[in-house]
């Protein structure tokens, strides 16, 4: 039996997710021990702009086989953007993960059934420049 562990963060990004029926994350059902990081496991690493970077963490991080997640901002022109003063830039998040556990090809099965490719501006309840894919 598979025992789900989430952060009490993730919990809430995903029980207020749930609260809009326009948002939808997918949850992998293939959740295990955590990867460890070490000289012998080499890691890769994609960044996915899919939102609210709180909502991308939360799809992501339960991955078997991701490693971590680093909420951030990318595609920007401002020097050391912030949440309250972020330029141009998008939220997005970086996803470190083992690729002989899970592959890219997964990482954008995950990405393009979490978010709606329609709204081009914002996903489900968050909208701007900055939650844009």
């Amino acid at each position: 039996m598979t025992i789900l562990s989430l952060s009490p963060f993730a919990i809430l990004v995903l029980y207020i997710s749930l609260l809009d029926k326009t948002v939808s994350i997918r949850l992998s059902n293939q959740i295990s021990d955590p990867v460890v990081d070490s000289p012998d496991r080499p890691l890769k690493s994609a960044v996915f702009a899919l939102g609210s970077f709180w909502r991308s963490e939360a799809a992501f991080g339960c991955i078997n086989g991701v490693v971590r997640t680093t909420a951030g901002y990318s595609g920007g022109t401002k020097v050391n953007p912030e949440y309250r003063k972020l330029g141009d830039h998008a939220e997005s998040v970086q996803v470190e993960y083992d690729p002989r556990v899970v592959g890219y090809r997964q990482l954008l099965d995950v990405f393009w059934s979490s978010h709606d490719s329609r709204q081009v501006f914002g996903q489900g309840p968050d909208v701007g420049n900055q939650y844009r894919y």
